[in-house]
């Protein structure tokens, strides 16, 4: 009998997952993304992309409510044990999940989700170019 895979894309590196939902006269767009990389460079990259989501956001005629955005980074250290000492790495590169909310008014709810999959859609872009360059 084979074994099923479950597949959960919000936990899959470098699939962007986009929900929406009403939220009284705004329409809520939540973006999420799990990428690998350096914590300042993310950090950087997410605010450069919120930016300029602001800014299509205001130039289509949309009032924005709020927008939140969220980094959450995890290390990995590798500890390794041989017969005379040990030895303690923290990966170079770190896991991210970066989460994306706007609640956004005056726009329709395509453009508005089309927006936060772009600013997400950069960041991986971004991040893949790095790794290309590392190679």
């Amino acid at each position: 009998m084979k074994k099923q895979i479950k597949f959960n894309p919000r936990e899959t590196p470098g699939v962007i997952c986009i929900e929406r939902q009403t939220y009284g006269d705004s329409i809520l767009i939540t973006g999420t993304l799990i990428v690998i990389g350096s914590a300042e460079e993310l950090n950087s990259w997410l605010e450069e992309e919120i930016e300029a989501a602001v800014r299509e956001i205001k130039n289509l005629g949309g009032t924005i409510r709020i927008i939140k955005a969220a980094l959450t980074v995890s290390t990995t250290s590798v500890i390794t044990l041989s017969d005379e000492e040990v030895q303690a790495k923290e990966a170079p590169n770190t896991n991210a999940q970066i989460v994306i909310s706007a609640a956004i008014m005056e726009l329709h709810p395509s453009k508005a989700e089309l927006i936060i999959r772009k600013a997400l859609a950069a960041i991986r872009t971004k991040m893949r170019e790095k790794m290309r360059e590392n190679k």
